[in-house]
């Protein structure tokens, strides 16, 4: 895919550890083995003397592709990691695709910036972000090995070398490595690379230099052992897993993809490398945050998924969440096996669900009886489902789950007595009632199914009649109906045959005609009063975690629409093009924009001038939405809501107002001009920063001026965008753009009335003008930078007449895509998906003793077969086709 569709790029995982692929064609960011944690870029790539932005990406469970072109060089960087090995594997090509011969003229900075981070991980990851003066690089192996090692923690990271640089020498903190290559015409040259981390310096050289000589054998042994961990999870009595999954056999390429999808998401953070908990542990999360922490509200999502594919670690973790006592923290962290976090709202129904699941899909009834902390499971289990009436309001007979710090964070309306929790409550009593029940336990029985039917009737009553929506009960008596599909999804799973055909149907148009949007859903409604401030992609209105959309399918199921079930899981299909399951999938408009690939020149620090001709269409009604010309970036963590802090940005917006921003460290100064610009005409508009001021300029006169003392703070690695912004997607311009330039000084007021008043020719040689985008080209997806003759890449701009010759016009069309989001990467919440096939597709639905299929005369609408389904030793093949599902023993 073109990175410059994409909001976060791909990352590797191999079982021990993660990274995450950069936007430079070859490095990476956010290393982790914990307790070792990378800071900074390691092995950012220059191909004669210029910066190398990733151009495409592809990502493989196993590794990372990516391309680009420079002139007739071809390049193609691939990054694996050594199979459960602290090991990062890097291999570039480069092609001369050319007739004659060409200079490739390869320089590595190398980074390695590794430190020990002992004690317990939580979300938020211990790495260091800048100031990398406690590192020293030093050459070992005579020269042929280079080590970066920190001074407070010993870790270190060694650079071997199976194609050995020209030039390989130590430098600053680090080092660096170069090759002088001359390639004939369709020559093509191979350059691999060894990247190895360990708690100091002589441990991270010694398993360089190894892996150096066995390098084509470590390469390839990364594809192979993954694809073997993959196929495993499905073959019956494998030697990695306790258990083993069904197999699929369909023709409906979304129902196969998405449940191979999530396994594959689940897969993708398994970690072998704690033995001291587990002999394997399934972290939430990485490679940016939480990569040693294991949620139990996410873990609960995939929790027949687990169960089946290793029910000896779901049962040992469980057990662990019993004993570390599941009111004082939501997680457990892998590296110290302690519990992190505070008391979560979700904390009951996940730790329920992960024990119930695991007693009947396993019949390990036995399990029931087991003594966990002094009390026996099924005794947890109905602890746990009466928990809530701690947490009861007397008015109302409610539970209280808190403020929305304990619920869905950027949703300040849904708190307090929220309906999906309470629902849950009644599910929960109904369950350990059934377990009763089969013990011969009337009496107890009886008395939860009466508590449970009374909160029943509690819940119902929250729900809007004719609008599908449910209300929140706030602490001052009020009810707040919250347009947020966590209601849909709990209580149509949870409690589907308490409503009434006309409360699914009401539910169903909900969720169809306000929520579904792009292929993908909304997390809450663009018509909730919340829906402005609830931006967050995974719990707000632009995006929604991934397994709310797996869930949403499985309601359809539970309220036999079928019909509906395929279509959104076809629907939802889509994302699989971007890769794995993620934390979140973003919606945003389709892009429009020209990408400027970085490069050392678009980074001034002592001044900075950039200039456009614009002809705008419309305003957004913010003063600064309208991103002209802009590089922003981050300088540290990134979290949802972080504004950027590097960079500088020229942007329109509310009656035509010009603004221009720039980072003075990292703290953003603004001009804001107080002349507008009016729509349907073109007019130059050009903002400078000289290290003393900010000013903003409108057809060449000065319009507005604020100080700023200090340097720029570039920031590197992220691309100058035109027509929109590199870090909102729907900061947009609307309108076409004209002779686009950067100069790395500040113009004189004088030299921009000249610039303004001359022809567009004017001032092309100057030494200090970096950038010069005439964009005359009238079609292609290309557009020539005539500074340096570099292509720079056209995405959904359309061609225009522009002020001096051609343009790029650009809007928005209407239409959402889903994207990875920022958040994260990877997350095993899509492994929800897997789980919903299983149980609201095919219906499977376990006691411990048998298997009954749900809703079994109903036809799915797809022909497929689960083979492989196993419970207490007998073995079943699940079928749907035109009768129905039915269960045929193997």
């Amino acid at each position: 895919m073109s990175t410059a569709t994409l909001l976060n790029l791909p990352s590797v995982n191999n079982f021990s550890g993660s990274l995450h692929a950069a936007t430079n064609l070859l490095s990476f960011t956010e290393l982790s083995f914990p307790p070792l944690s990378l800071g900074g870029e390691c092995a950012r790539l220059a191909l004669n003397g210029v910066n190398v932005q990733a151009h495409e990406s592809r990502w493989y469970p196993y590794q990372v592709v990516r391309r680009t072109t420079v002139g007739t060089i071809e390049l193609r960087a691939t990054v694996r990691m050594g199979f459960e090995q602290q090991l990062v594997l890097l291999e570039l090509e480069l092609t001369n695709a050319g007739a004659g011969p060409a200079d490739a003229r390869v320089d590595l900075d190398l980074g390695g910036y590794l430190r020990s981070y002992p004690g317990t991980w939580e979300w938020t990851i211990p790495r260091q972000y800048g100031n990398f003066s406690a590192w020293s690089g030093q050459l070992a192996d005579g020269g042929r090995v280079l080590t970066v090692t920190d001074s407070k923690s010993a870790a270190a990271t060694a650079f071997a070398f199976p194609d050995q640089p020209d030039e390989l020498a130590p430098a600053g903190s680090s080092g660096s490595a170069g090759w002088a290559l001359s390639l004939d015409g369709g020559e093509r040259r191979t350059i691999r690379i060894v990247v190895a981390a360990a708690g100091d310096a002589d441990g991270a050289t010694a398993a360089a230099i190894a892996a150096r000589t066995r390098y084509p054998a470590l390469f390839t042994q990364a594809k192979v052992r993954w694809e073997q961990r993959f196929a495993d999870a499905f073959k019956p009595d494998n030697d990695h897993f306790s258990g083993s999954l069904p197999v699929l056999d369909t023709a409906d390429p979304a129902l196969h993809d998405l449940y191979y999808r999530g396994v594959v998401s689940v897969l993708a953070l398994e970690r072998t490398n704690y033995p001291q908990h587990s002999p394997r542990t399934y972290v939430t999360a990485g490679p940016q945050w939480g990569v040693a922490t294991v949620y139990f509200w996410d873990t609960a999502l995939f929790a027949p998924l687990l169960v089946l594919l290793d029910p000896a670690v779901a049962r040992a973790e469980v057990t662990r969440w019993l004993e570390l006592g599941i009111e004082d923290g939501y997680a457990v962290d892998a590296v110290s096996g302690e519990l992190v976090g505070p008391w979560y709202s979700a904390n009951d129904l996940s730790v329920f669900t992960m024990l119930l699941t695991y007693v009947t899909f396993t019949g390990d009834l036995a399990f029931l009886d087991e003594p966990v902390a002094g009390l026996a499971v099924l005794d947890h289990l109905q602890a746990i489902a009466l928990s809530w009436q701690k947490r009861v309001v007397a008015a109302t007979g409610l539970a209280d789950y808190g403020a929305r710090g304990n619920l869905l964070e950027q949703v300040s309306n849904y708190v307090n007595q929220v309906p999906s929790l309470n629902a849950a409550n009644v599910w929960m009593m109904r369950q350990v009632a059934q377990l009763r029940e089969r013990r011969g336990e009337t009496g107890v029985a009886g008395q939860l199914r009466a508590q449970a039917d009374d909160l029943a009737a509690r819940v119902l009553d929250l729900y809007v009649p004719g609008e599908g929506v449910w209300q929140s009960v706030h602490n001052d008596g009020t009810r707040v109906a919250v347009r947020h599909i966590y209601d849909c999804d709990t209580i149509g799973r949870l409690l589907a045959d308490d409503l009434t055909p006309t409360m699914r149907a009401e539910m169903t148009a909900f969720l169809t005609g306000e929520l579904l949007a792009g292929g993908w859903l909304r997390a809450l409604s663009p018509s909730d009063p919340n829906a402005p401030d609830s931006l967050r992609p995974d719990h707000g209105s632009n995006g929604a975690y991934d397994a709310w959309p797996a869930l949403a399918a499985g309601v359809a199921g539970r309220f036999g629409n079928y019909e509906l079930m395929r279509r959104l899981l076809t629907e939802f299909d889509c994302v699989g093009a971007e890769g794995p399951f993620s934390q979140s999938h973003q919606l945003v408009s389709e892009p429009s924009r020209v990408v400027v690939w970085d490069r050392a020149d678009l980074n001034p620090v002592g001044g900075v001038t950039v200039v456009a001709w614009i002809k705008a269409e419309v305003w957004p009604a913010q003063t600064s939405a309208g991103s002209i010309v802009a590089k922003v970036g981050f300088a540290g963590a990134w979290f949802p809501k972080t504004a950027p802090s590097l960079g500088y940005a020229l942007r329109g917006g509310g009656a035509g107002v010009i603004s221009f921003a720039v980072a003075v460290g990292t703290t953003f100064r603004q001009a804001v001009s107080t002349a507008t610009v009016p729509v349907g005409e073109w007019h130059q508009v050009v903002g400078t920063f000289d290290g003393q001021r900010v000013a903003v300029y409108v057809d060449g006169v000065l319009s507005g001026t604020t100080a700023a003392r200090g340097s720029l703070g570039p920031a590197p690695g992220t691309n100058l965008i035109v027509g929109a912004d590199p870090v909102d997607p729907e900061s947009r311009f609307t309108g076409a753009v004209d002779e686009v330039r950067l100069y790395n000084r500040s113009l004189s007021a004088a030299e921009i009335a000249d610039l303004y008043a001359a022809d567009a020719a004017h001032g092309a040689d100057d030494p200090a003008l970096v950038l010069r985008l005439p964009m005359d080209e009238g079609s292609g997806d290309d557009t020539i930078d005539v500074v340096t003759g570099t292509v720079q890449s056209v995405v959904g701009g359309r061609w225009a007449a522009g002020r001096n010759g051609g343009a790029l016009a650009f809007g928005r069309s209407g239409r959402v895509i889903p994207r990875i989001s920022r958040q994260q990467y990877n997350e095993n919440n899509g492994g929800a998906f897997t789980s919903v096939i299983l149980q609201d597709f095919f219906g499977y639905s376990p006691d411990g003793e048998g298997v009954t299929l749900r809703d079994p005369a109903t036809p799915r609408g797809v022909d497929a077969r689960l083979r492989g389904v196993t419970l207490n030793g007998q073995s079943y093949t699940i079928v749907s086709d035109g009768s129905g599902v039915r269960l045929t023993d193997e």
